[in-house]
Formats: structure tokens, C-alpha cells, sequence
């Protein structure tokens, strides 16, 4: 009997010390886990202002002029190499091109449906691609993109924009705005300079 409980006590000894140990060994990679994803960048933000137009040359088609606002929420610090911007007018998402060179232009002329011209002062300085910047955590990250679609786009409602950041490490992050959120044109006058109308 005395050595059925010693047994049983040994038994229930060795399963804590189990535990135990395989407690401190989950903790460990726990830990790893956590600095793991906590290192791993993730873009997120909105777009402030989008400026959709007609471009005539080189070709006739509708131009996207938009102006993301973005941050990491994560400390691991990423460049953003590239940006892609979909939009959806109600039949799902389409694909728009993104214009390449926009800072070899020397002039741009954009116009607000109502016709008044709107001046962007030193635009190549102002491109989020051009400022050479890291995505840090908590920093801002912001600038103009370009981007263009088919002629007949000018005159379809918007119903969503999906922007999509491209990281250094081919990781892709996806900014979804609707229209009716997109509220930041006295922010992005005020930090650009751009005026509307003379």
C-alpha cells in the first residue's frame, strides 16, 4: 500500500514537473512569437484627398491624384517600394495604372469639377514615393500618388478605394476608404501648399 502511494505521489510529481517544463519551454517561444510579430511591419492609414480628372495627352484617360496618410503600427521600420490603387464604381474592384516619371513633368495642370484650376507647388517634391522615407512606428508617411483608368471612369460613382503598400519584403498592405470618409482636403492644402481657384 505505502509503495502504491509513493508510486502515485512520483506520478503526480513527474506530470507537474511536466507541466512545469513544457510551461516555460511554450513561454520561450511565446516570447519569440510576440517579438516576431511585434517586429513585423504593419502599414495602416486612410487617403485624405483624391482629385479625379481628364488627361488628354499623351493619351485621353481619367487621372486618380491621391493623397495617402500612413503610419506602422509596429516597430519594425519597412521602405514602401511600391503602391497600387483599385477602385471599386459598384460591379467590384478594377485595377487603375499608376503613372511612373510624374516628377520629370514640369508642369501639372489639375482642375476640380467645377472647373477652377488647382495649383500643386513644387508636386515632384511632394510624390510619397520620392521622400525616401522609412515607415517608422508612429510616424507619418504621406505625399501625392498618381494614378490612371480608361476615359469612360471620369463620370462612375465611387463607391470604395483600395489602396494596396508594397513593403521592402514583398509584404502587401491593404488601406480601404470610402468616398463619404475621405475628409482631409484643409489638411493636405495646408501641409502641401495646394490651392484651389485663384
Amino acid at each position: 500500500m505505502k509503495n502504491e502511494i509513493k508510486k502515485t505521489k512520483s506520478i503526480k510529481l513527474q506530470i507537474i514537473l511536466w507541466i512545469i517544463t513544457s510551461l516555460i519551454a511554450l513561454s520561450g517561444w511565446g516570447t519569440l512569437l510576440y517579438q516576431h510579430i511585434e517586429n513585423s511591419p504593419k502599414i495602416e492609414g486612410s487617403i485624405l484627398f483624391v482629385l479625379k480628372g481628364q488627361l488628354s495627352e499623351p493619351e485621353e484617360m481619367t487621372v486618380f491624384l491621391i493623397y495617402p496618410y500612413l503610419t506602422n503600427m509596429r516597430k519594425g521600420e519597412v521602405h514602401i517600394l511600391d503602391y497600387e490603387l483599385e477602385v471599386d464604381f459598384g460591379n467590384g474592384f478594377e485595377k487603375l495604372n499608376r503613372f511612373y516619371g510624374v516628377d520629370n513633368v514640369e508642369n501639372w495642370f489639375f482642375f476640380d469639377s467645377q472647373n477652377r484650376e488647382i495649383t500643386i507647388p513644387n508636386l515632384k517634391d511632394q510624390l510619397i514615393y520620392k521622400k525616401d522615407t522609412l515607415a517608422k512606428f508612429g510616424t507619418p508617411l504621406h505625399g501625392f500618388i498618381l494614378f490612371g483608368g480608361e476615359p469612360s471612369l471620369l463620370n462612375k460613382e465611387v463607391k470604395e478605394y483600395r489602396l494596396t503598400c508594397i513593403d521592402a519584403f514583398g509584404k502587401k498592405h491593404v488601406i480601404i476608404s470610402r468616398p463619404q470618409d475621405i475628409k482631409g482636403l484643409y489638411w493636405v492644402m495646408d501641409e502641401t501648399g495646394m490651392k484651389i481657384g485663384k
